[in-house]
C-alpha cells in the first residue's frame, strides 16, 4: 500500500506513523506540505515500510536510530540534526 501526501497543506506532527497502523503501508510520500515537529520513532517498526519522502516540511529534531526495512529515505529541506544513520546498513540503500 502507498500513502500519497505530497504538495498539500497539511500542517502538525505526523502522528499516523505507528507500528499498529497501516500494517501493510510500504511507501509513504509526504514531501512538500507543512508537517512539523519530529519524525516518530515508530516508523522503524512498520514491517513493510521500504520508502520514505519526508522532504521540504518544517520537521526538527533527530532521524530515528532504528529505519526498520527502509531502503530510501528522503528528508531534504527540513530542519533535521544529529547523527544520520550509515547507508547500507540495515537495508538502508539511499539517504
Amino acid at each position: 500500500e502507498h500513502l500519497l501526501l505530497s504538495w498539500n497543506v497539511f500542517e502538525g506532527a505526523l502522528p499516523f506513523i505507528t507500528s499498529g497502523d497501516l500494517p501493510s503501508l510500504n511507501m509513504l510520500l509526504a514531501s512538500d506540505c507543512l508537517f512539523s515537529g519530529s519524525i516518530p520513532p515508530a516508523i522503524g517498526t512498520m514491517g513493510r515500510l521500504e520508502w520514505i519522502n519526508l522532504s521540504n516540511n518544517d520537521l526538527t529534531g533527530t532521524l530515528p536510530s532504528n529505519l526498520g526495512r527502509v531502503t530510501s529515505f528522503a528528508a531534504s529541506g527540513n530542519r533535521l540534526s544529529g547523527t544520520i544513520p550509515p547507508v547500507g546498513t540495515s537495508g538502508l540503500e539511499y539517504l
